[in-house]
């Protein structure tokens, strides 16, 4: 019987950003593959982006970061955006204020004609101090 209706997916980056400051660092991304855990691995990505989440730790500075600002492009350079610097508040964990998170909704259809790939890299910078960018999920549908 084929497939019907829509699917989600994700896919979850757990690796450690430190010393994420108030500018865009082309070597302080996450890199997703978002046909990672599909069998269209490989090929160009053509779906809609549902959300951007991103955890965070560290948080440190006077002022310590209320905002963690993402880009996301098809290229690891960040010359080929897809979704622009978009900022979103830190929710502080509720007996600490040193770690968080922030959620994004995209909710629009994208298409890589950049090049042959499924991978994209999502970019952090905070509005004041520093953090450590520990997690970050990027869910799509089909």
């Amino acid at each position: 019987m084929p497939k019907t209706g829509s699917f989600l997916h994700d896919s979850f980056v757990v690796e450690n950003v430190a010393s994420v400051g108030n500018t865009f660092d082309v070597t302080k991304f996450h890199a997703h593959d978002l046909y990672a855990d599909t069998s269209g691995k490989g090929r160009i990505f053509a779906d809609r982006v549902e959300s951007v989440l991103v955890r965070v730790t560290s948080l440190a500075g006077a002022p310590a970061p209320t905002k963690i600002i993402i880009r996301c492009c098809f290229d690891e350079t960040g010359d080929y955006t897809w979704l622009p610097d978009t900022e979103a508040l830190i929710s502080t964990g509720l007996t600490t204020t040193t770690s968080g998170c922030t959620a994004f909704e995209y909710k629009l259809p994208i298409k890589n004609v950049i090049n042959n790939d499924s991978t994209v890299y999502l970019f952090f910078k905070t509005d004041n101090g520093t953090c450590t960018v520990d997690a970050s999920c990027i869910t799509w549908s089909e």
